[in-house]
């Protein structure tokens, strides 16, 4: 998914949680919001690409963390298919 607004408009995270008590997702992107200390953004904020990185999908199904190296890979990835970043 993409930010659409604050400082970190136009970046690509990938979606690592929900905190249902404030309505908000919980993104990291590897780089400057390492999985360690994810980022709570609000869900009209960003804007779905449809997109899924199954092995860290995956992970967080079976409740394994993924490093910061792997998310950085897999988003790298993505913005290539994409055209993007």
């Amino acid at each position: 998914m993409i930010s659409k607004a604050g400082k970190d408009k136009g970046r690509y995270f990938v979606i690592v949680g929900v905190d249902l008590e404030g309505d908000r997702l919980v993104l990291c992107d590897g780089e400057k919001r390492s999985i360690e200390r994810p980022k709570k953004k609000n869900i009209i904020h960003v804007q779905f690409t449809n997109q899924f990185l199954e092995d860290i999908r995956n992970m967080l199904l079976r409740g394994e963390i993924p490093s910061n190296s792997e998310v950085r890979s897999g988003l790298r990835r993505l913005t290539k298919k994409e055209g993007g970043v």
